[in-house]
């Protein structure tokens, strides 16, 4: 175990750049594409979390009901005096100078989260695929020059991403969304139909397990 915290001591400290000729080291942080970063990044978090909920509670001080974070996102319930919420932000930017949160309140009771938009407005949330105002709504155009599995591959994780994130009431209004948006790039809605039917087929009986050996370049035709 020492020998491990030492190795990962070592290479947390040894952030080496160089620019212009002059070589530099890195004081805070890591290295970017260091494959140590995220899981460094979230044991700190952890660590970070602890400590300042810890302190809050002995100063007294509300805190979130819920608090789920993903990397470097995080969903919170409030469920105190909204006059008290940018108190607590601050508290939270107070702790270390290099962490700085921002802050975003739904709003008519919506708000988004990751992929998805999370709906308070009945009795219990409801969820359905979020997209940024950015979005274009451009996937893999059909008459591009790749196998006809990549293309299957596309009209799959798209409809896999929509039954997993939305809630039986919106998942219907999704994947006709869904299926405008591939015609529009170039697929077949006959195509479509049927990636979408096999893949609640699998979903319902379980898909069989292959095995791949080996791979060829593609040529088309």
């Amino acid at each position: 175990k020492n020998e491990l915290l030492d190795l990962t001591d070592y290479l947390l400290r040894s952030c080496y750049f160089e620019l212009t000729g002059r070589f530099f080291v890195q004081l805070d942080g890591v290295s970017m594409g260091s494959s140590l970063g995220p899981a460094a990044a979230n044991v700190y978090m952890n660590f970070f979390e602890y400590e300042t909920f810890t302190v809050a509670r002995e100063l007294g001080l509300n805190i979130p009901t819920m608090w789920f974070r993903f990397v470097d996102d995080v969903l919170a319930l409030w469920t105190h005096c909204e006059d008290q919420l940018p108190n607590f932000l601050e508290f939270l930017n107070s702790r270390v100078d290099s962490i700085n949160f921002t802050m975003e309140i739904e709003a008519e009771k919506k708000i988004s989260f990751l992929d998805i938009v999370i709906d308070r407005n009945g009795d219990s949330p409801v969820f359905s695929v979020h997209r940024k105002s950015t979005h274009s709504n451009l996937y893999l155009n059909r008459s591009s020059c790749h196998p006809r599995g990549v293309f299957g591959g596309v009209i799959k994780s798209l409809a896999l991403r929509a039954s997993h994130l939305c809630s039986d009431s919106t998942l219907s209004e999704e994947l006709e969304n869904l299926k405008d948006t591939l015609v529009a790039n170039g697929y077949q809605t006959k195509e479509i139909s049927a990636q979408i039917r096999s893949l609640d087929e699998g979903m319902k009986y379980g898909s069989e397990q292959k095995k791949m050996c080996g791979s060829i370049p593609y040529f088309p035709g």
